[in-house]
């Protein structure tokens, strides 16, 4: 066999996602790693819990550390019966945290908001404490 076609050693990689203390659905979580290479990507399910890709056939992220990027799912590209995604903050969507990936499982746990009043109402201030209505 030719050594061209070795694939890189992988770490297994599952997490979860929460917007506001809820799980975070129909969310794509990318790790992008740090020097160079394939980005890992997976789609959060109804309960926020992921499982990374790194292809199609092979589950993982590349070893070393990554930045974490959040995004919804425009809901015309929500596939027949996947919930719409869960708001959060448009900050999530460049990188928000570093990890590193070791070979073996690993678990990692996302704590972020949803969308803040500014961005809910264009840059309009409001006291929380009120009820609109």
């Amino acid at each position: 066999m030719s050594g061209c076609n070795q694939s890189p050693e992988l770490g297994k990689v599952t997490g979860l996602v929460l917007v506001d203390g809820q799980p975070g659905a129909s969310l794509v979580v990318t790790f992008q790693p740090v020097k160079s290479g394939r980005p890992a990507v997976a789609t959060t399910d109804e309960d926020g819990r992921f499982v990374l890709s790194y292809t199609q056939d092979r589950s993982g992220a590349l070893l070393g550390a990554h930045e974490v990027f959040l995004q919804t799912i425009p809901n015309f590209e929500l596939m027949e019966g996947q919930s719409v995604s869960t708001p959060i903050d448009e900050k999530y969507q460049s990188p928000f945290k570093t990890v590193e990936i070791k070979p073996g499982s690993q678990e990692f746990k996302f704590e972020v908001t949803g969308p803040t009043e500014t961005a809910k109402h264009s840059k309009r201030r409001v006291n929380p404490l009120e009820q609109e209505g």
